[in-house]
């Protein structure tokens, strides 16, 4: 195929597309046009002595004061729902909190008794802050008798972050606990125990 022929090929579809877009652009327009027609009519069958033109201007206001109203109710309805979403996602916090906020304990075993290089690390999965967290650690000894035990609170702990606790060695012990004891955030009003 010559270099002309496709050239020639390329103007035909270029312009087969441009007439294509003119068509559906006065298809539209006709469209359009064949509504006007219909409020002409309603407006055409009215009382004697009112004229066409108050009568089509109350109706573009009533049709603009439609919309109008129509757009404040919608944006009623979406701060509602923004409202309704955040109180939801807060809900969803406090009832999956396991979820959410994670104690993450960690200990190196010595030989022939105790515990070094003790820490945790509690991680906030949420978008809210956490202001206070009481984590209770215990330490026994080998005989099931509780040989240490201390609360640390930790806090506040930022949305997405975690914050490292360390912890003192025991010398001495087999097996060491640990359990979250309160949680207190004031971003989702929530305090546990109450």
């Amino acid at each position: 195929m010559s270099r002309n022929t496709l050239l020639a090929i390329i103007a035909i579809c270029l312009t087969i597309n441009i007439l294509a877009g003119g068509y559906i652009y006065l298809s539209k327009e006709k469209s359009e046009a064949a509504a006007a027609p219909q409020v002409i009519a309603q407006v055409s069958s009215l009382p004697s002595g009112v004229s066409q033109g108050v009568v089509a201007d109350s109706v573009y206001a009533q049709k603009e004061t439609k919309a109008t109203a129509e757009a404040e109710e919608d944006v009623q309805q979406k701060s509602h729902i923004h409202v309704m979403t955040k109180s939801a996602k807060k809900q969803d916090v406090i009832n999956h909190l396991n979820k959410y906020l994670n104690l993450m304990p960690s200990s190196h075993a010595k030989s022939p008794e105790g515990f070094d290089h003790i820490y945790f690390s509690l991680v906030n999965k949420s978008n809210y802050t956490f202001d206070q967290v009481t984590i209770n650690f215990r330490c026994y000894l080998p005989n099931g008798t509780l040989w240490n035990e201390r609360d640390f609170v930790v806090g506040p702990i930022a949305p997405n972050s975690s914050v490292d606790q360390l912890v003192p060695d025991q010398l001495r012990g087999s097996r060491v606990e640990w359990k979250t004891t309160s949680i207190k955030s004031n971003d989702l009003d929530f305090t546990w125990p109450n």
